[in-house]
């Protein structure tokens, strides 16, 4: 894919054993189809504020919702969090989505004057910044 992409929401799955409290301990079997999936699609979580349970029967608490995103999206939104709000009336907890604009710096031309000497610099210079030569 080519675009940057984000994918979040209720996995119906745990990412590692780790992700639940209470009731029987996952097994690294439960576990393998979803995490070969995240990294199939060349996935990695999104930062993200707490809690760290997602779900929760009240017996058993569990990380079943997740923000993913491709690495082609830190290059436009590099400063994304995810939030979970808290979820004292559901037993899903909702998740947002939380964009900041920060525009990227603009490019910058280093040079030694002794550049300029050789033939192939401008040709190369204004093929790097096309607007600014």
């Amino acid at each position: 894919m080519e675009d940057a992409w984000c994918v979040m929401g209720d996995f119906n799955s745990v990412l590692y054993a780790g992700d639940t409290m209470g009731g029987n301990a996952i097994q690294d079997y439960e576990v393998k189809p979803f995490a070969d999936c995240i990294t199939t699609c060349g996935l990695q979580e999104l930062q993200y504020r707490r809690p760290y349970y997602s779900w929760t029967n009240k017996i058993i608490w569990s990380r079943i919702e997740r923000p993913f995103v491709n690495t082609l999206w830190y290059d436009q939104f590099d400063f994304s969090q995810a939030q979970y709000l808290n979820n004292a009336l559901l037993d899903h907890t909702p998740l947002i989505l939380h964009l900041t604009d920060s525009p990227k710096p603009k490019g910058i031309l280093l040079f030694c004057e002794i550049s300029i000497r050789d033939t192939s610099f401008m040709s190369l210079a204004q093929a790097q910044f096309p607007k600014k030569i």
